[in-house]
């Protein structure tokens, strides 16, 4: 009875062991890997840029270089999540 419950119990953590497995070599040979992707990456390099140079424009910065009420209207939430420079 007892082999039967640490059996149960290790089939059970191969789910999510197998799922970590697969979602983590996914990343890796999507992100280190795939020759294929550069010209993408490159591609979002140059949008996410745009997207920071646009929330600067629109956005209004407190003194200490945080966007100040984000989300004061749809239009300034969806800029605001748009670029990388505004949350990190």
């Amino acid at each position: 009875m007892l082999l039967l419950l640490f059996l149960f119990q290790l089939r059970g953590c191969m789910f999510f062991i197998g799922f970590g497995i697969i979602s983590i070599s996914s990343y890796l040979v999507s992100t280190y890997v795939d020759p294929r992707l550069a010209p993408r990456r490159a591609q979002a390099e140059v949008e996410l840029k745009v997207n920071d140079e646009e929330a600067a424009k629109k956005l209004f910065y407190n003194r200490f270089g945080a966007p100040s009420r984000p989300l004061k209207s749809l239009e300034d939430m969806m800029t605001f999540l748009g670029g990388s420079a505004t949350y990190d």
